[in-house]
């Protein structure tokens, strides 16, 4: 059962307590690969991804903390104003049966010319897809 946060929430987070709980969730995924219970480690790590603390900080160190916070992605969206994180939060939630998008495979040219059919002057570059 996931609950659905409020804009006000993301004002009310307390952060120290998400990462402690964030870094008690990496100890005990710790222990547990130490000990080799390795059905105990897929379980654990489950449930830290779809951690309401290790979805915030995920979205907190995106939106507001990394240096490139202000820059486009591939969705043209620059910024994300509190409501939009805390949707995001709401919307981060990982599931087992679902798999990864293929890489968006782009060229690019070398030498800033236009793109030769042959892609003689072209590199690929993947972007990976949401």
């Amino acid at each position: 059962m996931t609950m659905n946060y409020t804009v006000s929430d993301w004002y009310r987070i307390n952060w120290h307590f998400c990462y402690q709980k964030v870094t008690q969730m990496q100890q005990q995924i710790v222990v547990a690969w130490k000990a080799k219970h390795f059905e105990k480690v897929s379980t654990l790590q489950l449930d830290l991804v779809n951690s309401f603390s290790a979805r915030a900080i995920a979205v907190r160190t995106v939106a507001v903390v990394n240096k490139g916070k202000k820059t486009a992605g591939v969705d043209k969206i620059a910024a994300l104003t509190p409501k939009e994180r805390i949707q995001l939060v709401n919307h981060l939630i990982i599931h087992r049966d679902i798999e990864a998008k293929p890489v968006r495979r782009v060229w690019i040219s070398k030498d800033g010319k236009p793109i030769k059919a042959d892609k003689s002057n072209a590199r690929p570059l993947g972007i990976p897809c949401m």
